[in-house]
């Protein structure tokens, strides 16, 4: 039988070929036919609007399903690492130009990790950071005043300049959303205004969109401010509105947030890229993977979501998979059978159905919905002494995905709608193989992961099958229940154990001391835990990493099973 699905493998890495001499001969990854539009000389890098038309262009032309969305929060993380990156340099000011420019050799950076991808092209061109001719940056400008004023507790407004270093290895910063999609430099003769990226536009959007981490590695060279990974949730700062016409310098420059004083926290930025979140203070929301909703915030225990419609889930399946039988433990269209020696509430609904909700409000889009199909069991001849005694009660036998009952023939025939749905189901698989394997893990915080992953990788890591080894997990569970049973219980109980262990390690600053405390730990036991230990970390780590440090969690991990 041929593989009906492709699904990414996580522990894939993908080696970096040797890159050619200019960005323009790079094609897409997965596509090496197809050449870049646009050339060198279409560009003028020294001016704002023109320099990031063509980025765009360019971003689009590589990282095709990357999107709108996906672009602009690489550019707002930008803006925060930019600004975080000339405060750890000592800047108390930095010119108009060179900021803007800091900002999109960040962004190139970014949408780079994981790809084959060139160099910032532009580097040469690169302005001076006291150069002032066109005035400084107001949006570091107003950064460093709600930092400092979060810092002292004083509104902004009574507060300016930067502020004292703080401990070795830690950084206190508030990191404020920046909208930072501009347009070109009103200034400049030839500059070329860019409407899709409008201040308006950008605060439109941010009222939809959450803020995603991410953390960027600069590789400049020493004189250049270094990035710190950015670790902890974004403080909760809005938007001043627009209520007067700017000036014609100030115009199509990228913005700055201004902070309101009760609202501003002080997180902690570390120093080391490998670092994970800092601990969230009381209050504050977790940042969840990226979405394209905001959560909906419903009262009481969450209610379970009536089953997908039957007709179109098997009419989807039908398109993508062909008239292939199922194969155990999938037993109908985008079902898959739940080992039955899981405990459902703490690995799937969550207490009053918290984690269930979280999933279908948050983690996977608006159009689709997870649920689950209770079992049919036979029903006790009412002769039989003690019925009741006997008589089994329905429990969880399937999980099913599908489109919401919001969702029309028309939305569910169309090809995006059909891939959206297979990208789920195959995430669901990757997540039945490691529970029938005995490695089971929540399925909300596997899916946030997962969605990490996909923003780590633009999207592009899901090339190796799963049907083989999700059958041979089910077979061999099967064969022997009561065995597959005791691996349950043991991974859970290695789980907990070891959640408060690992978490402690990654309070560590030092990279070195971190990574060599988490080897020891992995191999503690010898090989025959090691691979179920290095598994328990990489899913604790990757769920408080910034999005910018999966693809190098995921290296570490890589070159820790070969030393198995």
């Amino acid at each position: 039988m041929t593989e009906r699905r492709v699904t990414k493998d996580i522990l894939k890495t993908e080696v970096k070929d040797i890159p050619p001499k200019t960005y323009v001969d790079f094609a897409p990854p997965g596509d090496s036919g197809k050449k870049f539009h646009l050339s060198p000389g279409d560009v003028d890098p020294t001016n704002v609007g023109s320099r990031r038309e063509h980025m765009r262009a360019y971003y689009k032309y590589m990282f095709p399903k990357g999107g709108e969305a996906t672009l602009n929060m690489m550019r707002e993380e930008s803006v925060k690492s930019a600004c975080v990156s000339l405060n750890n340099s000592k800047f108390k000011a930095v010119g108009k130009l060179a900021f803007e420019f800091l900002v999109d050799r960040i962004l190139w950076a970014f949408w780079s990790q994981g790809h084959s991808t060139p160099d910032w092209p532009w580097a040469k061109y690169r302005p001076n950071y006291n150069d002032m001719s066109v005035g400084r940056s107001p949006v570091y400008h107003e950064w460093l005043m709600a930092k400092n004023a979060a810092e002292s507790n004083k509104p902004a407004a009574e507060t300016g300049g930067s502020s004292d270093s703080a401990p070795k290895g830690k950084t206190q910063v508030t990191a404020p959303d920046a909208p930072s999609d501009a347009a070109s430099e009103a200034t400049e003769a030839k500059a070329t205004p860019d409407p899709s990226s409008s201040s308006e536009a950008t605060v439109a959007e941010s009222k939809t969109q959450k803020p995603v981490s991410k953390s960027w590695a600069d590789n400049e060279p020493a004189s250049e401010p270094v990035s710190e990974s950015l670790s902890g949730p974004l403080s909760k700062l809005v938007l001043e509105p627009k209520k007067t016409k700017e000036p014609a310098a100030e115009q199509g420059l990228t913005r700055a947030p201004v902070a309101k004083p009760a609202e501003a926290k002080v997180e902690r930025l570390s120093s080391s890229m490998w670092a994970p979140k800092a601990k969230k203070e009381p209050g504050l929301k977790p940042v969840a993977a990226p979405v394209a909703r905001p959560a909906v915030k419903s009262q009481g225990p969450y209610r379970k979501p009536p089953i997908p419609n039957e007709g179109h889930r098997e009419q989807v399946w039908v398109a993508i998979f062909g008239d292939e039988s199922y194969l155990s433990p999938v037993c109908g269209p985008f079902e898959v059978l739940f080992p039955r020696s899981l405990p459902f509430e703490s690995f799937v609904v969550g207490p009053d159905g918290a984690h269930l909700k979280r999933i279908n409000e948050e983690l996977i889009p608006g159009q689709l919905v997870i649920t689950w199909g209770n079992s049919v069991p036979h029903i006790v001849d009412w002769e039989v002494p003690n019925r009741e005694e006997h008589q089994e009660k329905p429990w969880p036998e399937r999980l099913i995905v599908g489109f919401s009952p919001s969702m029309s023939a028309a939305a569910i025939a169309l090809k995006p709608n059909q891939r959206m749905l297979q990208d789920v189901w195959e995430d669901l698989c990757c997540w039945a193989f490691a529970a029938w394997g005995a490695r089971p893990v929540a399925l909300h915080s596997f899916l946030a992961n997962r969605n990490r992953e996909n923003m780590a990788y633009r999207f592009e890591q899901r090339s190796v099958g799963l049907d083989g080894p999700l059958q041979k997990a089910y077979e061999q569970a099967q064969e022997n229940g009561f065995h597959s049973r005791k691996c349950i219980e043991t991974h859970i109980a290695l789980s907990d154990a070891a959640y408060p262990v690992i978490c402690g390690i990654l309070e560590q600053s030092q990279e070195d001391v971190l990574l060599e405390t988490l080897e020891a730990w992995v191999f503690a036991q010898g090989n025959s835990q090691a691979r179920q230990r290095v598994g328990l970390v990489e899913a604790i780590w990757v769920s408080k990493a910034q999005v910018g440090q999966v693809g190098l969690i995921k290296s570490w991990v890589q070159s820790l099973y070969m030393k198995m």
